[in-house]
């Protein structure tokens, strides 16, 4: 088969990747899981901590409804992550 170096690279590249084994996912699907959950309840009992967190990590600045969207935001990513 005769490929442009570019096509030939990536053609490489996805030989080489690394295969990882159904129950290393399943772990790390659970991982993020439990992190957005984290996120979540942290989000749902303590918003004003949260926000400030926000702020001090990540220099963002959101308002309530804000918070009510990110909480959406992160159980669709939760949803998208099981399928």
């Amino acid at each position: 088969m005769v490929t442009d170096g570019v096509s030939q690279a990536f053609l490489d590249s996805e030989s080489r990747e690394t295969i990882i084994s159904s129950r290393i996912m399943e772990l790390a699907r659970r991982i993020v899981s439990d992190v957005i959950d984290n996120h979540i309840y942290q989000i749902a009992h303590y918003p004003r901590d949260y926000i400030a967190a926000l702020y001090a990590h990540m220099n963002v600045t959101l308002g309530e409804e804000e918070l009510l969207e990110l909480i959406e935001a992160l159980r669709r990513l939760k949803a998208r992550i099981w399928e």
